[in-house]
């Protein structure tokens, strides 16, 4: 392998390796070890910095009081509340530093399952999103793009607030 690498190098012709220990081995063109990359399910970088849950609370309490801020109805503050609890459940209620792209699409993807009659589940207000979607499997619907477009929007707007408002310096993952 050396001198094989080396005559590269050179410019010198080689024949090339069949095989450097298979998948688990190294990879003869850079000369580095063969790994399979693993995803997490969810992705925490750490526990420090404000959880979630706080921020989504304080983004609203703030969208109520601030007279430069557009009101949100009720039954929108009800919608984003609830899309705020399934992820709050889904990231553990994990710190906004440590929720990031891969974590925010593996929680689409989760909420894509959902049939839009979702909430008529008995007890669909207390149940973790896993749940909800194992009972989901067998109705015939999913939500559709525009519910699923005000569920990013709704949690976009938590991480907007967090930039703007307080010391939270990351990106929005939405």
């Amino acid at each position: 392998a050396f001198q094989g690498r080396l005559r590269m190098l050179r410019g010198e012709p080689s024949e090339r390796p069949q095989t450097f220990l298979g998948a688990d081995g190294i990879d003869p063109v850079t000369l580095r070890p063969v790994a399979a990359v693993a995803r997490p399910q969810i992705r925490l970088r750490d526990d420090s910095g404000m959880r979630f849950s706080d921020a989504a609370a304080r983004y609203i309490a703030w969208k109520q009081r601030d007279p430069k801020a557009k009101k949100i109805s009720e039954h929108s503050r009800r919608q984003r509340e609830t899309v705020y609890r399934l992820f709050k459940g889904f990231t553990n209620d994990a710190p906004l530093t440590a929720i990031d792209k891969m974590t925010a699409t593996d929680f689409l993807d989760q909420v894509a399952k959902l049939d839009p009659n979702w909430h008529s589940i008995p007890g669909a207000q207390e149940l973790p999103l896993t749940k909800l979607v194992e009972k989901c499997t067998k109705r015939p619907g999913r939500l559709s793009n525009r519910t699923l477009n005000e569920y990013v929007s709704a949690l976009s707007c938590v991480f907007k607030w967090a930039l703007a408002k307080t010391d939270y310096d990351g990106r929005n993952p939405f």
